[in-house]
């Protein structure tokens, strides 16, 4: 059954995502309360079963599709005017966002469940936006003469 206690870790195990690959994803402080929030509120009310152990479960007390996440991610991106939105964006987002603030190469990989770092290296592509900022902040001549 799941229960508050796999949470001290404050990770989740993703069984069989992306890849058919499983592995632990950490949550941050805002995803981790989101969470309790469902465990607290909301999951009870969905489980049919005592000992079910999925997370996410749908209306009918079933484990969450991928079908149905899609679904849902594309019908809140569509009440928000946003279209072609589906959760792999979200995933890329995510993943390149973090990568602008910082995040390792390695880091990235693992947590996107990549087994090789090759597929992970397309969200090291640099807006030029911010290449020109880099260029401007770093090269010798951008500073002015003598300097």
């Amino acid at each position: 059954m799941f229960g508050r206690h796999r949470l001290e870790r404050q990770a989740l195990l993703v069984r069989l995502g992306k890849g058919k690959k499983s592995r632990w994803v950490p949550l941050g402080e805002e995803a981790l309360a989101w969470l309790e929030e469902y465990l607290r509120r909301v999951r009870p009310q969905l489980v049919l079963r005592e000992d079910e152990p999925h997370l996410f479960l749908s209306y009918q007390g079933r484990p969450l599709s991928r079908g149905a996440v899609i679904h849902l991610v594309g019908n809140y991106a569509k009440a928000c005017g946003l279209v072609g939105v589906k959760p792999h964006t979200l995933r890329h987002s995510c993943a390149t966002h973090m990568m602008k603030r910082g995040a390792g190469l390695r880091h990235l990989q693992e947590l996107l469940g990549h087994s090789s770092p090759l597929t992970t290296q397309h969200y090291t592509q640099v807006e030029l936006s911010e290449l020109q900022k880099v260029l401007r902040r770093c090269h010798p001549r951008e500073r002015g003469f003598g300097q």
